[in-house]
């Protein structure tokens, strides 16, 4: 089971509330999608994930199917959790 509630660097992730603080007290909204991705990569910290993976369990997905959603939406999390989007520390890719 995943936590619903660490810190990456800076940043607080609530996924019960959806939500990410900043250390200036900045909030920025979850999408459910956004939630599902960061529960999945949550329950496997450390360890590389899969696109399929992320299709299928953090996207609900029935199958993996050759799509670019999950590069959109690591992208869209990237500028919320991390203080580089561009130099990610939380979420790479590799």
């Amino acid at each position: 089971m995943a936590l619903r509630r660490f810190k990456l660097g800076t940043r607080e992730i609530d996924l019960d509330n959806r939500e990410v603080r900043d250390s200036s007290g900045g909030v920025a909204a979850l999408t459910a999608n956004e939630v599902g991705l960061l529960t999945v990569l949550a329950d496997q910290s450390g360890q590389v994930v899969d696109r399929q993976q992320l299709l299928v369990e953090g996207l609900g997905y029935r199958k993996a199917l050759q799509t670019r959603a999950i590069d959109q939406a690591i992208w869209r999390l990237r500028k919320k959790i991390e203080d580089e989007p561009e130099r990610p520390v939380h979420l790479r890719s590799e």
